[in-house]
């Protein structure tokens, strides 16, 4: 009788051990999954971002972008410009701002080897008549 108690104890045991790591597995799955799936493709830019109005350069300031590339879409985003983008081939991409529901411009980029150029063109209502133009190089360290 000795021996069965102890083997129905085991089994107890053995059986809350399981459900507790049976917990533990699926609160961490469930964390990783609310957390958001990283960057699949993630590259730095640091870019010259200079602003244009009526033909007449405004102002020109350096600016760190985060290009995160999806496969057939991407999205570039610095401390000022959000942008969803889609890849017309492997060197353009055609977009629109997303900092704002209605969009209220659209932009274009460029690659050129690792380097990258681009343009936005805000709606004239929006900016009257300015647009921005980016000149950007790889970064490794840059931060928004």
């Amino acid at each position: 009788m000795v021996k069965s108690n102890k083997c129905k104890s085991f089994k107890r045991y053995l059986f809350a051990g399981s459900l507790i790591l049976l917990f533990i597995v699926t609160l961490a799955m469930t964390t990783n999954v609310f957390a958001g799936a990283p960057c699949p493709d993630l590259r730095q830019f640091n870019c010259t971002v200079t602003e244009t109005c009526n033909g007449e350069i405004v102002n020109s300031y350096e600016e760190c972008f985060n290009l995160c590339n999806y496969g057939d879409y991407a999205t570039l985003n610095s401390g000022c410009f959000s942008f969803n983008l889609e890849f017309l081939n492997s060197r353009n991409l055609l977009g629109i701002d997303n900092d704002l529901n209605p969009p209220v411009g659209g932009c274009s980029f460029t690659f050129k080897g690792r380097s990258m150029t681009g343009d936005y063109m805000p709606f004239p209502d929006v900016f009257n008549g300015c647009r921005f133009h980016f000149k950007c190089t790889p970064s490794d360290g840059c931060t928004i």
